[in-house]
């Protein structure tokens, strides 16, 4: 019957205890038959029959191990069957606990058998009678039997929860990789995965993971709770690295940390979220990338206690997994963001090509591209003109097509202003708390587009500076020295179009100015007797060159001037 009950059981051990302790009572004629599981420190009933086989609920409460004050004890350290055939004839001086228990006079007599595996007592079958009398050597081998019978089935339970388990895990590893393929450029979907698959299979009340931006650490998947206890620990994130969470400590320590129980930690200091979600231990795994910690993997329980190794163990593959995933989308993302910026530089390359004559086509490119590669919501290129910077470009569709403030003086109290006079690039994370000291010629901008990170990099030819590039984010979000590298490129892209343009514009005007001369000396050369021909040429060239609407040439009459030569841009000749 015991057999049959282990084959139709290989996942809980409790029916076949219960069948072990009612047998044996009935077989062995006992009044009470208890099975007690022990860990290092504590013991516990987990079976329990009484005369007849009856089988009532075991109490579970855990009893300390100590040898002086209980038999149990004594054979858990031991590892040696205890065999009394009446405890009153036994000389107990140390065992005040049992002393009292038999001198009652329910129980007389007594056979409590270990439970070894591999050298370690993992428990003990207690078999109680109330008659005085020693058990036959035939009833200890009956005992023993049942001792073996319950091996047998916690052995195969064993087995067949850790089989489980690392199919289990296993399987979740697989669910976490296909979600770490499935999403090549953002890991956040990733760690919700990690975070729920912790959760399920440390046997945990919620997991959670976080992230660390290089300052900060953000929480990530919160898995386990109500929306309203997930919104109070969501709350306090962002949070610096610190003592005061297990995510900080276990970031500062770059190890596994444990809290066996938050009400008795001293320095925790996220009571309000553990009370909202009710919990009480906590353990945490860093994400470590070359021995360096970018994140943390964890779980919490609702009752105290320290997380087994296994848990460790688990929570460690899957913070490999996160790491994996970070690194995957750090590399898709700089390949893409590469391809991004080789695109944009041959974009503007391109344009500076198509506009020889034209600097602004360039400067709007520039522009643009260099606030959707920045990942700003504004940006401008202003250039020198005397004392002022002349906005040439309009800020991006989230800041509005306008023209605010085109024209700023050139002084350093606009940030702008600074970058050009001072020659190099400002950054600022956010410019609000600078504007009453450093930057008040800002305020109107900001107060209109509500900006917060601003960078200008300055537009610089051997060493003079032609204008700045500004872009505006309203956020209060560093921009990253990527980000910085790539506007300075985009600077010397359109430092390289205007000199394009002004190079153009020169020779094209020097051309133009030697055509002229050649064609006047042309005329001069077939007018010997006649000068009008070279006067209308001379006013033709001077209107085409210098863009005049209308040029005169006059010469002296005895008291009077004479006009004797007009070109304009079709109007008629004025008289007089």
């Amino acid at each position: 019957e015991i057999l049959r009950v282990i084959s139709g059981s290989p996942t809980d051990v409790q029916p076949v205890f219960d069948v072990i302790v009612s047998t044996a009572a009935t077989l062995v004629g006992c009044d009470r038959v208890v099975i007690m599981l022990s860990d290092a420190t504590s013991f516990w009933s987990v079976a329990v029959a009484t005369t007849g086989g009856m089988v009532v609920k075991a109490k579970g409460e855990r009893m300390p191990i100590d040898p002086k004050e209980n038999f149990p004890s004594r054979v858990i350290r031991s590892k040696t069957t205890f065999h009394s055939p009446d405890f009153l004839a036994m000389d107990l001086p140390e065992h005040e606990h049992e002393q009292r228990i038999h001198a009652s006079g329910e129980y007389r007599s007594g056979l409590i058998v270990p439970l070894l595996r591999a050298d370690e007592c993992i428990g003990v079958i207690a078999l109680i009678r109330v008659r005085v009398g020693a058990f036959s050597p035939k009833e200890i081998a009956l005992a023993e039997s049942f001792r073996d019978q319950a091996m047998i089935a916690i052995g195969n339970t064993r087995l067949f929860n850790e089989t489980r388990e690392a199919l289990e895990q296993q399987t979740a590893t697989a669910e976490v990789l296909k979600v770490i393929s499935d999403s090549p450029t953002d890991v956040t979907p990733v760690f919700d995965a990690i975070a729920e698959r912790a959760r399920v299979l440390c046997g945990a009340q919620i997991g959670f993971t976080t992230r660390f931006d290089g300052e900060l650490m953000h929480l990530g998947g919160y898995h386990g709770t109500s929306p309203q206890a997930e919104a109070v620990m969501r709350g306090s994130f962002p949070m610096k690295p610190g003592p005061g969470s297990i995510n900080g400590r276990c970031f500062l320590a770059r190890a596994p940390v444990q809290i066996p129980d938050v009400r008795l930690e001293a320095g925790y200091e996220l009571n309000a979220a553990a009370q909202a979600a009710q919990y009480l231990s906590l353990l945490a795994v860093p994400m470590l990338l070359g021995g360096q910690p970018i994140g943390v993997i964890g779980v919490t329980r609702s009752e105290p206690g320290a997380f087994p190794a296994k848990a460790i163990s688990l929570l460690q593959t899957f913070a490999g997994q996160a790491v994996i995933a970070i690194e995957n989308v750090r590399l898709f993302n700089e390949t893409k963001e590469a391809l991004e910026r080789q695109t944009a530089t041959s974009e503007i390359l391109r344009v500076i090509s198509e506009s020889p004559s034209d600097v602004q086509p360039v400067l709007d490119a520039v522009a643009e591209r260099a606030r959707l590669l920045c990942k700003a919501e504004g940006g401008r290129v202003w250039l020198v003109e005397g004392d002022y910077l002349r906005g040439t470009t309009v800020y991006g569709p989230d800041f509005g097509n306008t023209q605010y403030d085109a024209l700023l003086p050139l002084r350093t109290t606009s940030v702008a202003g600074r970058s050009v006079l001072e020659r190099r690039s400002i950054h600022l994370t956010d410019v609000v708390s600078l504007i009453d000291s450093d930057y008040p010629d800002v305020r109107a901008m900001q107060e209109k587009y509500q900006h917060h990170a601003m960078l200008t990099m300055p537009l610089l030819r051997e060493g003079e500076a032609l204008g700045v590039i500004s872009l505006l984010r309203k956020a209060a979000r560093a921009f990253t020295p990527g980000e910085i590298k790539l506007l300075e490129t985009f600077a010397d892209q359109a430092v390289i179009a205007i000199e394009n343009v002004r190079l153009f514009n020169e020779t094209k005007e020097a051309l133009e100015q030697q055509t002229a001369t050649a064609e006047i000396l042309r005329v001069i050369s077939g007018s010997v007797t006649d000068t009008q021909p070279v006067f209308d040429a001379i006013v033709q060239s001077c209107r085409r060159l210098f863009a005049g609407k209308a040029v005169a040439l006059a010469m002296p009459k005895g008291d009077m001037i004479e006009s004797v030569a007009f070109a304009s841009d079709g109007k008629d000749r004025p008289k007089g």
